[in-house]
């Protein structure tokens, strides 16, 4: 458990005395601001910290063992049935609580929110912009993500006659084999395929002279990376090698304009201007996304964005092009330095 991040909350949620962070299915989908501040994934377990008061973890019999081994503060067990009434009695007291809406059971929720009698506060932005400003161990462990993502790219055998499916489980198996785990479940994509941004694999085989576009990353402890990269075939065609070649000059050419304060919608104009002087359409989504816990995070580069870039930030920049029977896209994580951005 990280004290000083549960301080840090506190200084931005200056209207709270409490927060509350529920845990459900910890093995196949952590919930990324209950790790965060409790250090530990544990199934069914709830995590509440208080301004004046020591952390506690709530969990059922069954992860009792686990929660005590891992869980560095106070764990308190409820029997079956007795889940709200242990819950309502750590809440005693508390005057305004903070929960992150969005990864909470409607459930739960609403009886929360009946226990404080409506004094409950969606605190989901200020998790999000807590958890943009990576410490030097976060950076360290996306960095050792990109890593092991970029080692199995690297020995990934591409070749006429594989499938997209083919591929894209064999890029699984040499992340695990390299020690960590998929971010996300690959994207492969041949030929026409690539046209569409977030394509579905197939078992379609590959074709000489055609493009392969692979958007993958991995997770190590915790912690996400996101790449995408285009392998052309044989003799692939002029537009889509050029279209692509000029991608990887826009992703050299944003970096310069991502700093410290800057708001995300200034560099995305950027990014639009030099699509259009490349020559290139402008794609369905943004330039990118933060990167940590989660594949998708603060800050936004999304048309109506109000993010701002902060230090310490980590985003997966992805410059893109889409035409009618084609798709190319670069996609690499930088960190943003006390002045500037660096690939990661």
């Amino acid at each position: 458990m990280d004290f000083a991040r549960i301080k840090e909350f506190f200084r931005r949620a200056h209207n709270v005395d409490s927060v509350l962070l529920a845990s459900w299915d910890a093995s196949s989908n952590p919930d990324a601001n209950f790790y965060y501040y409790s250090g530990v994934t544990v199934d069914r377990a709830t995590f509440i910290a208080q301004r004046d008061a020591p952390p506690v973890l709530i969990v059922n019999q069954m992860n009792a063992e686990l929660a005590e081994e891992r869980f560095d503060g106070e764990v308190i067990v409820f029997k079956r049935g007795e889940y709200f009434k242990v819950l309502r009695s750590q809440l005693d007291g508390c005057k305004k609580l903070a929960v992150a809406k969005s990864s909470i059971t409607a459930t739960l929720f609403e009886k929360v929110r009946k226990i404080m009698r409506d004094r409950i506060v969606d605190a989901t932005e200020v998790f999000y912009i807590q958890r943009a400003v990576k410490s030097e161990k976060e950076i360290d462990r996306i960095k050792r993500a990109a890593g092991i993502a970029h080692r199995a790219f690297k020995d990934l055998y591409v070749r006429p006659g594989k499938t997209e499916l083919e591929l894209q489980r064999e890029l699984c198996a040499r992340i695990y084999e390299r020690g960590g785990e998929p971010s996300f479940k690959p994207i492969v994509a041949f030929g026409s395929n690539s046209r569409f941004p977030h394509a579905e694999s197939r078992n379609r085989r590959l074709r000489r002279g055609e493009i392969v576009l692979i958007d993958w990353g991995a997770r190590w402890n915790g912690y996400c990376s996101d790449h995408t990269r285009c392998i052309f075939m044989g003799d692939a065609p002029k537009e889509q090698v050029d279209a692509y070649e000029k991608l990887q000059s826009i992703f050299a050419e944003i970096i310069r304009f991502i700093k410290p304060d800057v708001e995300a919608k200034s560099i995305s104009r950027e990014y639009i201007r030099l699509l259009n002087d490349a020559g290139l359409p402008a794609p369905p989504h943004g330039l990118g996304h933060g990167i940590g816990l989660e594949v998708h995070e603060y800050p936004s580069f999304a048309e109506n964005t109000e993010d701002v870039i902060t230090k310490h930030c980590a985003i997966a920049i992805e410059p893109a092009a889409y035409f009618k029977d084609f798709g190319v896209r670069f996609e690499d994580v930088v960190v943003v330095g006390q002045q500037r951005a660096t690939l990661i």
